[in-house]
């Protein structure tokens, strides 16, 4: 059994990859191939799989350019043309039976756990990266007990002030 640990704990030696070389090969039959005869046999089936390949990117068999279609980038800007089509009809067949559906808005009573403060960076209200939303609640008034509130306070981590019970 000693042994054969401290065999396992041995350095492993490196092993050569196997391979076939010609003395493994030696018993075996070598068989000439004939690669003349097998593409006289099996030209008929692969030219006519290579000229179904090769008719769709044959030159001669295409139409002559009578520039009468768009380049690349008008197909893209005719794409883009679309998908604002799309919007602009989604807006106007399915708004009105949205509209239908519509809650006037009501802001939150004073009472309200939660309180989002918004931050505007570099004076831009419309750009969404200069936007930054704080949410603050007062963990008093969440109502948690014992175990709970022992855990949300840890998750809640450094965020959370004691001094003036938010988080």
């Amino acid at each position: 059994m000693r042994s054969l640990i401290t065999r396992s704990l041995q350095r492993a030696q490196p092993v050569r990859s196997i391979h076939t070389s010609s003395v493994a090969l030696a018993g075996r039959e070598k068989r000439k191939v004939d690669f003349k005869s097998y593409a006289r046999v099996n030209r008929k089936a692969h030219a006519e799989l290579y000229d179904d390949q090769d008719a769709k990117f044959d030159l001669d068999g295409m139409e002559t350019w009578e520039y009468n279609d768009h380049h690349t980038y008008g197909h893209l800007l005719l794409e883009s043309v679309r998908d604002v089509r799309k919007y602009v009809r989604l807006e106007k067949f399915e708004l009105p039976t949205l509209a239908k559906h519509a809650k006037a808005f009501r802001p939150p009573p004073a009472t309200h756990c939660l309180r989002f403060e918004r931050t505007y960076t570099h004076g831009d209200k419309n750009q969404a990266e200069d936007r930054k939303v704080k949410v603050r609640v007062t963990v008093s008034q969440l109502g948690l007990k014992g175990p709970e509130l022992h855990k949300f306070l840890l998750l809640a981590g450094v965020r959370y002030n004691p001094a003036t019970d938010e988080l």
